[in-house]
């Protein structure tokens, strides 16, 4: 009686533990929120939006040496608090800089635009959004008529105990166009 009693514990616990990662597991990804924008005011003025193959993309002026960005609403569509780590390896995702993208999250509300701080790693409660900002400093040289940029986001993200990279599409691609001026490798 006493053996099958353990091994019935010992299978409720097993269970119980396998359903759990399941759900985390299965927890949908972050995605795309209602808005987005160039960081910096520079930028934002002299952003030019186009359309190309059914493609939308916002494109700006690389500033060569100086710091650039942008920034996204990010919704948590699942049950799980989501806590953004930083951006994935190798995801080369900042235009103008491809190898050193930094990621940090609003600590707040992002309908307060700007959020006033911004940390990493910081969680996304369930059901709720937080702006994501995205900086880097363009060391890339581009010639007139080149650009680069990105149309996705790439997250490492803890869901429970679990830790996992998610893919976050955009609305549209954030590109920098040359030609660079300044610093540039």
């Amino acid at each position: 009686w006493r053996r099958w009693a353990m091994i019935g514990a010992a299978l409720a616990l097993v269970g119980t533990a396998a359903g759990y990662w399941i759900a985390m597991a299965t927890a949908p990804a972050l995605q795309f929120g209602t808005s987005y924008a160039w960081w910096y005011p520079q930028d934002r003025w002299r952003a030019v939006d186009t359309q190309a193959d059914g493609a939308q993309q916002t494109t700006i002026p690389i500033r060569s040496g100086q710091q650039q960005g942008y920034v996204v609403t990010v919704y948590n569509p699942s049950g799980w608090t989501q806590t953004v780590l930083g951006a994935a390896p190798d995801s080369g995702r900042a235009p103008g800089n491809p190898e050193n993208a930094l990621v940090s999250v609003a600590t707040s509300d992002p309908n307060v635009f700007p959020p006033p701080n911004y940390a990493l790693p910081e969680s996304i409660p369930p059901y709720q959004s937080r702006a994501v900002r995205v900086m880097w400093v363009s060391r890339v040289c581009l010639e007139a008529g080149s650009a680069e940029g990105t149309d996705q986001l790439t997250l490492r993200v803890r869901v429970g105990w679990l830790t996992r990279t998610e893919v976050i599409q955009l609305p549209e691609g954030f590109y920098v166009s040359g030609p660079s001026q300044g610093p540039c490798t």
